[in-house]
């Protein structure tokens, strides 16, 4: 990772040669002033601090991060970790969705996305806009019970909000059935398919709940959905051929 010889190593060299050796080889951030700062870094072997931590921005774009111990016998213990890859990861996804968000608001639609647990994952100026709902509220992801009756106050009739889980509800039902007959007919992967989807229609419903009889539906077909997913595991265990 410092790109030093094991040869030249085995010389023992100064630290002052150790991080020179590593500039020749462009193992160090640049600085204006190398050595300042390389007595900076000498310092570390007396400081007061049980652990210093650093970040390197390579001239070749890599990232290391270091961690230095000063010892009690006077020495330092230096640690790096190369994360070139991680950085760059984050950047890509950050530019990913930066690119979305813009393209998302430049839309005419409203767009909302929501994730598997229920939370507002992603959503245009438009939706924020027409809900008149806080952009600093929406950013805490809020989950969909929470959004509801947040959204019920720009609607005409407010109540009909309720529909929202009803229809959440129904749709699990039409899954579930739609699992029920693929099972019948062998379908083992359409049958778990639908019965992940019906599982998480039923999970949102049971979010959006507000009634203890809504609730208990919405709890009936999603232990429906487990008899199921059980009854389709105990089915591949037996046609698995025997060894």
């Amino acid at each position: 990772m410092a790109q030093l010889e094991p040869e030249w190593l085995t010389e023992r060299p100064e630290f002052d040669r150790v991080l020179e050796r590593m500039r020749e080889n462009g193992r160090l951030p640049e600085v204006r002033d190398f050595p300042a700062w390389k007595a900076e870094r000498r310092d570390w072997f007396t400081s007061a601090e049980e652990t210093i931590e650093e970040d390197w921005m390579l001239a070749n774009g890599d990232h290391l991060r270091l961690l230095a111990q000063p010892l009690p016998d006077g020495g330092l213990r230096l640690i790096f970790e190369d994360r070139t890859e991680q950085v760059r990861l984050a950047s890509a996804r950050d530019t990913l969705l930066r690119v979305r968000a813009a393209t998302f608001d430049n839309l005419f639609e409203v767009i909302s996305v929501f994730a598997s647990d229920g939370r507002l994952y992603l959503w245009n100026r438009r939706f924020s806009e027409l809900w008149d709902l806080d952009e600093g509220w929406l950013a805490e992801h809020p989950r969909v019970d929470e959004l509801v009756p947040a959204m019920a106050k720009r609607l005409v009739n407010p109540t009909a909000a309720a529909q929202v889980r009803e229809s959440e509800l129904s749709r699990a039902r039409d899954k579930l059935q739609e699992a029920e007959k693929a099972d019948t007919a062998k379908d083992y992967d359409l049958t778990r398919r639908r019965a992940n989807e019906a599982a998480a229609d039923a999970e949102l419903a049971s979010a959006l709940a507000r009634s203890r009889q809504v609730e208990q539906a919405a709890n009936e077909q999603a232990q429906s959905i487990e008899a199921l997913r059980d009854q389709i595991r105990q089915q591949g265990a037996s046609n698995r051929p025997n060894d």
